[in-house]
């Protein structure tokens, strides 16, 4: 019994997978016989074409899915202090940053202190050994941050930054 029921279930598999295979394939190998049977029945009258329906889309007010309104921008009207702002920024020259001038410098290193808890940073500035801290400022120079191996110092404008050197 369970041997007859495999067999008729094979065959009804193999019958659905004939029938798809062909309707993919019959696509590829039609008979021209029946394009030609409409072409000779052809009398020559012209075909109508539709002509495109033209419509325009009207600006919403709200939105239809939040019922929230929207709120259209609207041009300000154009006075004289616009106008004559536009034409004064149209007619400045930018003035170009004159770069901050550094001293000669080198970072040699830290000094740690049990009893403080800043750090003393050892800089040579213009061959003038110093000992400066975070923050401190020394002819116009700011240490702004330290680490073991370079410091950033800036000077007004400029930041940089010194690597350590080995002695």
């Amino acid at each position: 019994m369970k041997k007859k029921v495999n067999i008729i279930l094979i065959i009804a598999v193999l019958l659905l997978w004939g029938s798809v295979i062909y309707k993919a394939l019959s696509n590829y190998f039609i008979n021209d016989k029946n394009f030609s049977a409409v072409t000779e029945n052809y009398d020559g009258k012209q075909f109508k074409i539709a002509e495109k329906d033209t419509f325009t889309l009207a600006i919403l007010d709200r939105d239809p899915f939040l019922n929230k309104s929207f709120f259209v921008k609207k041009d300000k009207p154009r006075t004289m202090a616009y106008i004559y702002n536009k034409l004064v920024k149209k007619n400045i020259i930018p003035v170009k940053n004159t770069k901050a001038n550094f001293p000669l410098i080198s970072y040699f290193g830290y000094i740690k202190s049990k009893e403080k808890k800043d750090e003393l940073i050892i800089v040579k500035i213009n061959n003038q050994l110093k000992k400066l801290r975070i923050n401190e400022t020394f002819e116009g120079l700011t240490v702004k941050k330290k680490f073991k191996d370079s410091i950033y110092i800036s000077n007004n404008l400029e930041t940089r930054t010194f690597v350590k050197n080995k002695p």
